[in-house]
């Protein structure tokens, strides 16, 4: 079965992450990857790495003439032809409105993957003629319904994959170790986070570890972050660590992953701390609310902050943290282990 990927991809994040890891194991199925991507996205040079024959055009449909768009729209079914491609999977949900609507005659299906919080203006991206949605989590799926309650294609729900860890490190003997990982951006919530942290009192020694970048040109974010830290006195309680690329490291050097954003349809950084065995400390919102029981497998507070200081007592005061990461992986969805989730979805494509 040959499948064409299409992802926007401008940077590396979960849903790149997500797609790599299918991809890099996509062997294992009948699936015969394409993948389309927009000129400078990273993805390019690792698919070219990875032996994934890589089709390269512009995707976003806002930032295209009318002229450019249907070229584009051209290009793309001349090669959906050239390589036989009977299913195509669009990676989020701003890639589907590029694919040209000729494809339902040709018997070409399409299925869109939602890995982001479905908004109001979802309903200028997405086609009903779409055959299939795989939605991340119940709260994404809930979304889709209420935004959508017409759709009358397939609607399947699917976690994202995780990749088992090569090692396992257990709790640090040095005090605690909060771990941020994500890009650097207002709605991921580490502002407040870090002003939160800064007035908690607190005999045990602590340190918050930040991996990720600012993917802006002006790094304000970024600066304003250091602005309060200086501000705080926080210099010596937080580690900057840029992107990080050995995933294993990074969580062996903390002691409990943090997400604090505002807003998140899944939550990825919950799964890969669960099956390293740490717990995570986040916001009581979106996909987050699923994975995370509170006092089981890690912490949950309110994004208003009302009951942090609570909370963060909790975790401070908690003994042995590495108990509830051994809880937290025991309460894994069975469909984050990798072979389960790729045969997953070949039955998905297969079923249209």
């Amino acid at each position: 079965m040959n499948v064409a990927f299409f992802a926007q991809a401008p940077f590396i994040s979960g849903a790149e992450r997500c797609l790599q890891l299918l991809l890099s194991n996509i062997e294992e199925t009948s699936i015969k990857p394409y993948l389309f991507v927009p000129p400078r996205s990273p993805m390019i040079d690792w698919a070219k790495k990875n032996d994934i024959p890589v089709i390269i055009l512009p995707l976003l449909v806002n930032k295209l003439g009318y002229a450019k768009q249907r070229a584009v729209q051209l290009a793309i079914l001349y090669y959906l032809l050239r390589h036989k491609i009977s299913v195509i999977h669009s990676n989020q949900l701003w890639t589907l409105k590029i694919i040209p609507s000729v494809v339902t005659w040709l018997n070409i299906k399409v299925v869109c993957h939602l890995r982001d919080s479905i908004e109001q203006g979802a309903q200028w991206w997405f086609s009903n003629s779409t055959d299939a949605v795989i939605c991340i989590s119940n709260n994404i799926e809930h979304q889709f319904r209420g935004e959508f309650p017409q759709y009358n294609g397939k609607i399947f729900k699917l976690i994202d994959p995780i990749a088992k860890p090569k090692t396992i490190a257990c709790q640090n003997s040095h005090g605690l170790v909060f771990g941020f990982i994500g890009q650097l951006r207002p709605e991921k919530g580490l502002r407040e986070f870090i002003l939160a942290l800064s007035s908690v009192k607190s005999e045990v020694p602590w340190k918050l570890v930040i991996a990720g970048v600012d993917t802006t040109k002006e790094q304000n974010y970024r600066k304003a972050l250091e602005d309060i830290i200086d501000r705080e006195s926080l210099t010596n309680h937080v580690e900057w660590l840029g992107f990080v690329s050995d995933l294993d490291d990074y969580y062996a050097a903390i002691d409990i992953a943090v997400t604090p954003s505002f807003d998140e349809p899944l939550g990825l950084i919950p799964l890969e701390a669960a099956i390293r065995r740490k717990p995570t400390l986040a916001t009581k919102v979106g996909g987050l609310k699923e994975n995370i029981f509170h006092g089981e497998t890690g912490f949950l507070y309110s994004p208003d902050y009302s009951d942090f200081d609570e909370v963060i007592s909790q975790v401070f005061q908690y003994k042995d943290l590495s108990e509830l990461g051994r809880k937290a992986e025991n309460s894994l969805d069975p469909m984050v282990d990798l072979g389960r989730n790729l045969k997953r979805l070949e039955s998905v494509f297969h079923s249209l």
